[in-house]
């Protein structure tokens, strides 16, 4: 209404800098440019060459004008008037053309205006303006939020926060659609989609490969989900770490309809290698006496206390100065209760935070006094002091040992997103991919024929990391005559004789409904997040693989002919807590069926499937590699031995126990075990659409349903699809 903009209407210095940035694009674009010169030749017209070279005259005062504004910009600070930088009416006589349709609608919306006049080629980057100034007001928004509920304390440590205070990243959304030349198809071109995300903050480089993100596209029959991968501008930029990047996530959407986004911060720094031990670990608590302020929180299931106070107050480096557990109002507790003490020299906004909700809690709850031995001394407590190598750092809402219970996200479903203009696109029969997909050819030792006759049937090859994409296409349930028996949750859901695809029944809301750990009931509700996909109680799909190649299905009659003619036996399932979930799949599976005797008859084959129990192994990556690389038998050809790689993991519960942890393991054993006769199965692009909707006790770990039931399938289509 005054006619000025002040700071709090452009809310900080970055959208005021997005702003100016994006009308110094426009008085230097190539339409701009091209007027010039198609102007500049009237100058041999005598009548027109005093209005022309005025023009010019003009545009240099006017880019040496914005030039001013843009050092005065600079050094703004938030918070004060810029009456005396430029006034909006100023800003607006500085466009060459619709300014009075920009000043009507700079009543509205600022950015708004700025659209009117625009041509094709600036449209995009305008789109790209607006949806990082609404980014970075979306950031904003949600540290007032944590402001108003007095946890300014948690803001800097989560997800968005930690990347916007600590490294100065905010993160914005699109989605794009390019025309890429493909020989795979008939025409030649096609329109490829994409998610696109880009530092909002443009100013602030970053190198892409450091930041994690999940990203999933749910479509009207199909889901796609992995990880964006890093784009960077060219070669030279990423050699010198002068990194001009962002993220793509592509996908082939090939149904016409609504198509959802989602992506989520995972981690930072993924690729840091293994922390090396802390370099002071003692029961003298001299070590700590230097730092007065100290910090007493409760973890949550921390295994292993020491190593993960060790590398907590790490990856709070320069803040934190040492640490040490038990916290004395538990020092004899369980693993409910064991949580770290840090030290500071002085309050930072980095990691300094006040006393634990948590503790005062379970202190009102306590009911046996060994749990409270304030006056026991300090014999029982181990101090240390932070190692000071690069860390990696979890970003997600979901469950951690750090952060689960005293330092929440205020909201699972935004304070670890990407921000997006729109988090949906709706897509004409035009836009999606109709042709039938190519088959892509994989190795093979058999004759030209067998190959034309097999070529449908996904090969063991492309279980690999570099060939493994695809998607979870859904259909509609089937009918009763489909499938005669109702489904149910747990129990067998089909016979002898029965369609085999009744297998595929599920839903998806059972399978985090109980959480049994003793402090579960401290978990705000409001820190957990599902997708839609959750609410899917008669969901009814199955993976495919992106080559078109498919996987046979058998039903316990077909299967229980395969068993007997390949004299199959053992099927004995090794690991831990993932090998339970898949032995219990199998049980039911195999309800019926009856194995060969291979103990009376001999000459058998024996089956062993096996998760190697990597979620036990993500602090130990030198063991799990020496095991692949050294320690593992060859496989002999009376066995038949297929391994099942990690999940795509939403949580840090354990130890370094990550997504990229998990696929680091998985590549590894594909190269280092397979010339040793094991075969994987890929769980871990199966399993990245349902991690945060189909994991026990929502953990983002024990990922259950569809993932676990198509492992199984897998492993009977190499069984028994070409014997």
């Amino acid at each position: 209404s005054s006619g000025r903009w002040q700071v709090a209407d452009c809310i900080d210095h970055n959208r005021l800098m997005t702003l100016l940035q994006t009308m110094r694009r426009r008085l230097s674009s190539e339409q701009f440019n091209a007027t010039r010169r198609r102007r500049a030749r009237l100058c041999t017209n005598p009548i027109f060459f005093l209005f022309v070279c005025f023009a010019i005259l003009a545009k240099v005062i006017l880019n040496r004008k914005l030039t001013q504004v843009l050092n005065k910009a600079n050094n703004i600070e938030e918070g004060r008037n810029i009456n005396d930088l430029l006034s909006w009416e100023e800003w607006i006589d500085l466009i060459p053309e619709g300014s009075q349709l920009m000043k009507e609608k700079e009543a509205q919306d600022p950015l708004a205006a700025i659209e009117v006049g625009a041509h094709p080629a600036e449209q995009q980057s305008i789109d790209v303006a607006k949806n990082n100034n609404n980014a970075v007001n979306f950031i904003l928004e949600r540290k007032n939020a944590y402001e108003l509920q007095t946890r300014s304390h948690v803001w800097p440590l989560r997800g968005i926060g930690y990347l916007y205070e600590k490294h100065g990243i905010v993160l914005s959304g699109q989605h794009v659609i390019t025309s890429v030349t493909d020989k795979s198809f008939g025409a030649g071109n096609r329109e490829q989609h994409s998610v696109h995300i880009h530092n909002a903050l443009e100013g602030n480089n970053v190198n892409c490969s450091d930041i994690f993100i999940w990203t999933q596209v749910i479509g009207p029959t199909e889901t796609f989900a992995g990880r964006a991968e890093a784009v960077y501008s060219n070669e030279n930029n990423y050699n010198h770490h002068d990194f001009s990047c962002h993220w793509e996530f592509d996908f082939d959407a090939r149904s016409p309809g609504q198509y959802n986004f989602n992506a989520k911060l995972l981690e930072w720094k993924p690729n840091a290698q293994k922390p090396i031990q802390c370099p002071k670990v003692t029961t003298n608590a001299s070590i700590v006496e230097p730092y007065p302020i100290k910090m007493s929180f409760i973890g949550f299931k921390m295994y292993f206390a020491e190593e993960m106070c060790c590398e907590i107050c790490s990856r709070l480096a320069g803040h934190c100065k040492a640490w040490a557990t038990p916290i004395p109002e538990f020092l004899l507790g369980d693993i409910s209760r064991r949580g770290c003490e840090l030290y500071f020299d002085s309050l930072t906004s980095f990691g300094a935070f006040p006393n634990s909700p948590t503790i005062a809690k379970l202190l009102n709850e306590t009911d046996d006094p060994q749990d409270m031995v304030a006056g026991a001394g300090n014999a029982l407590r181990v101090y240390g002091l932070p190692h000071h190598n690069e860390t990696s750092y979890f970003l997600g809402c979901g469950w951690s040992y750090w952060f689960t219970l005293d330092f929440p996200c205020l909201s699972g479903e935004l304070d670890d997103a990407v921000y997006f203009d729109s988090h949906s696109v709706n897509l004409t029969e035009n836009e999606v991919l109709v042709e039938d997909v190519a088959v892509v050819q994989f190795p093979s030792n058999s004759s030209i024929l067998q190959q034309e006759e097999e070529r449908m049937l996904c090969p063991i090859e492309s279980e690999s990391f570099e060939r493994h994409s695809g998607r979870w296409s859904q259909e509609p349930w089937p009918t009763e005559q489909d499938c005669p028996r109702p489904y149910t949750h747990r129990a067998n859901i089909y016979g002898r004789n029965d369609n085999p695809r009744c297998w595929r029944r599920d839903d998806l809301s059972k399978y985090d409904k109980s959480c049994l750990d003793p402090n579960c009931d401290f978990i705000e509700p409001a820190s957990k997040w599902s997708t839609s996909l959750h609410s899917e109680t008669r969901w009814y799909g199955n993976w495919q693989h992106d080559s078109g190649c498919s996987y046979m299905e058998f039903s316990e009659a077909e299967l229980q002919q395969c068993i007997d003619r390949r004299k199959l036996y053992g099927f004995e399932v090794e690991g831990r807590s993932i090998a339970a979930l898949i032995r219990g799949w199998l049980r039911k599976r195999f309800e019926n069926i009856t194995l060969y005797d291979d103990a009376g008859a001999g000459g058998g084959t024996k089956v062993t499937i096996s998760t190697f129990a990597l979620l036990h192994s993500c602090y130990k990556p030198d063991s799990v590699r020496n095991f692949f690389e050294k320690d593992a038998r060859n496989i002999t050809e009376y066995e038949e031995y297929y391994w099942v790689s990690g999940y795509l993991l939403s949580s840090e519960r354990a130890l370094l126990c990550t997504a990229s942890r998990m696929r680091e393991f998985g590549v590894w054993g594909d190269r280092l075990l397979t010339p040793k006769g094991y075969k994987m199965i890929n769980a871990y692009d199966m399993s990245a659409a349902m991690t945060f909707d189909t994991a026990g006790q929502k953990d983002g770990m024990h990922i259950n349903g569809p993932p676990a039931k198509m492992i199984l399938t897998k492993l009977f289509h190499y069984l028994c699809s070409r014997d």
